[in-house]
């Protein structure tokens, strides 16, 4: 099953770690067990954040990360270029372009919260049904 979720942004700095935050909020708002990549156990969803360019190498998109991911959330149509260009993936059935300029930095509480606006606003589309819960 594919279970795992991805944000990818230039640098994992502002849009994709708000992207893997509000949406991890939201799963478990709807009764989800919700876990980062790296985490081992049993979880309903894995989600997790990367860049194409970031500072910190070990937050660097790798292809690998893509295996067993749903979706994977781009910043903009340039991630997607650089995915598809420099990495080879292109599966464009699973990428979904969110349209976000890399006009933010969540440092400034005001730009924090219209970006976490933002991203729920475009991520509650994605989000799967409720949870059943077990009798």
């Amino acid at each position: 099953m594919e279970n795992k979720y991805l944000f990818v942004c230039y640098a994992n700095k502002n849009r994709s770690i708000t992207g893997e935050r509000v949406f991890r909020e939201m799963l478990k708002e709807r009764g989800f067990r919700v876990g980062g990549f790296n985490d081992s156990g049993d979880f309903d969803f894995y989600v997790g954040s990367t860049g194409i360019n970031p500072e910190d190498q070990s937050r660097c998109f790798r292809l690998e990360m893509v295996e067993g991911v749903r979706t994977v959330f781009v910043a903009d149509e340039r991630i997607q270029r650089f995915l598809k260009r420099d990495y080879q993936y292109d599966d464009e059935s699973k990428i979904v372009d969110l349209d976000i300029q890399d006009d933010y930095d969540i440092r400034e509480e005001r730009h924090k919260k219209a970006l976490e606006r933002i991203m729920a606003a475009k991520l509650v589309f994605y989000l799967p049904r409720r949870r059943q819960k077990s009798l």
